[in-house]
């Protein structure tokens, strides 16, 4: 009889249970260039719009080369809604940078002068919304 309560208490609990379907953790991002890039990506909490960012020496998860025609989606994966984190005004920054002058044993300054910015957009959450959270870098 225990075992009768236990399983219809499982079974109304998960039944009860609402998944939310405006929840997107990740963000996908494509190079469907003809050359490899690499792309540097902030949460932007201050809402400052930066001019240009070129992180060195390299940090990781902040920066990831992507072949052309790749997909890049595991780096922008959250636990959590992006929807939670780009509430009040907080923004995605992404940067897409020339790697051809790009090399991990040159200085932090030279890079900094010799690696080019191709692209960089602030994506608000309505941006990433009506994109379905899917980048393209053409």
């Amino acid at each position: 009889m225990k075992i009768s309560y236990l399983l219809f208490a499982i079974l109304f609990i998960s039944s009860t249970c609402k998944k939310n379907k405006n929840c997107n953790k990740l963000i996908t991002i494509k190079n469907e260039s003809s050359i490899k890039v690499m792309i540097q990506s902030f949460i932007n909490y201050d809402g400052d719009y930066r001019d240009t960012v070129i992180i060195c020496p390299y940090y990781g998860n902040f920066q990831k080369l992507i072949n052309p025609n790749d997909n890049d989606s595991d780096t922008y994966t959250q636990r959590h809604c992006w929807q939670k984190t780009l509430k009040n005004g907080t923004t995605f920054d992404l940067f897409v940078v020339d790697i051809k002058n790009y090399d991990l044993n040159t200085p932090c300054d030279t890079i900094k002068k010799n690696c080019k910015v191709l692209f960089r957009k602030q994506y608000t959450l309505e941006d990433l919304e009506k994109i379905n959270f899917k980048i393209e870098y053409k």
